[in-house]
């Protein structure tokens, strides 16, 4: 049995997978804010139970097995954690991750965005929630290679002249405009408190419901716009041919509630292709949203078994 986690800016899921066939046999999820540090979560979760070998993929960067979390004051050792719990423990980045756990998809996980073209090459994943995760895999020529990224603290840019307004509003706000600032749960809110200030109209929301308030569709609306932005740009990044993945709750929220509504699709999609000279080859990228709530938890437990080889995109 292998001990997962999938440890972000604001909850932490745990959970058990039997090592023959990555069945997740068990999960539970925690609220950061209401522990101290990371180890008593594990400690209320394991309660004395045997697994071993332990992974999880955590949100910030991981250098030599220890991570500073970028959203939360936590730090994370491995090698404290090993000694705690009495056998192997693995950090990697949570994006890492993901990009690893990929090879577990069926299709039943995927909705589709964009088909695009089937063709061998790196592939970029974007997951926006506490904060903008972004990592990809590179094509050797014989297998995928999962790598992260902190892409999403890169400078956030604009094309539009409301756009411009936007992110002025958030430069006032927080100085420096990376696009994790605009591209996140908290992002959002942000944009609805910028639209209620420009209509002078306060948009009273529960953050939980965004997506289906339609108070905050002009929000909703720019938060595609500028996703479609930043995947596109993260496609060219990477030569992403093998497709763009996107992830987290707050995605499947945006494209699953919206998927009758044409124009939220249309609205990210056109932001993606606008590139230029580059418009038409953007269309050629197949783009998926991720309805799994595993892939980083089966990515980490795929980890532990090394387990990087060739494999097909659902």
């Amino acid at each position: 049995m292998f001990l997962v986690g999938d440890i972000g800016g604001t909850h932490t899921r745990l959970a058990f997978v039997k090592e023959e066939t990555l069945e997740v046999v068990e999960v539970a999820d925690f609220y950061n804010e209401e522990e101290n540090v990371f180890l008593d979560i594990l400690k209320k979760f394991c309660q004395k139970r045997k697994f071993r070998a332990a992974c999880f993929g955590v949100a910030g960067v991981v250098e030599n097995q220890i991570c500073h979390m970028t959203n939360i004051p936590w730090t994370i050792d491995a090698k404290e954690l090993s000694a705690e719990m009495q056998t192997s423990v693995f950090l990697v980045n949570d994006m890492e991750a993901f990009a690893n756990g990929i090879q577990t998809l069926s299709p039943n996980d995927i909705l589709n965005i964009q088909e695009g073209e089937k063709k061998k090459g790196n592939v970029v994943i974007l997951s926006p929630g506490t904060g903008l995760g972004i990592g990809s895999l590179v094509y050797d020529g014989h297998k995928w290679i999962p790598f992260a990224s902190e892409g999403g603290h890169a400078d956030a840019a604009t094309q539009t002249e409301e756009e411009k307004e936007v992110f002025s509003f958030f430069q006032r706000k927080y100085g420096h405009v990376s696009y994790e600032r605009i591209l996140s749960g908290k992002g959002l809110l942000d944009l609805c408190t910028f639209f209620g200030e420009k209509r002078n109209n306060p948009i009273l929301i529960n953050p939980r419901k965004i997506v289906e308030n339609p108070n905050a569709k002009e929000a909703v609306e720019t938060f595609l716009a500028l996703y479609g932005a930043k995947a596109g740009n993260a496609a060219l990044d990477f030569l992403s041919i093998s497709g763009v993945y996107l992830g987290g709750l707050l995605t499947r929220n945006l494209f699953e509630k919206g998927k009758n509504d044409k124009n939220w699709k249309e609205i990210f999609l056109r932001s993606f292709w606008n590139k230029g000279r580059f418009s038409s080859f953007m269309k050629t990228i197949p783009i998926r949203v991720v309805l799994s709530e595993h892939v980083i938890l089966l990515g980490a437990a795929l980890y532990i078994q090394g387990k990087k080889k060739e494999f097909s995109f659902p």
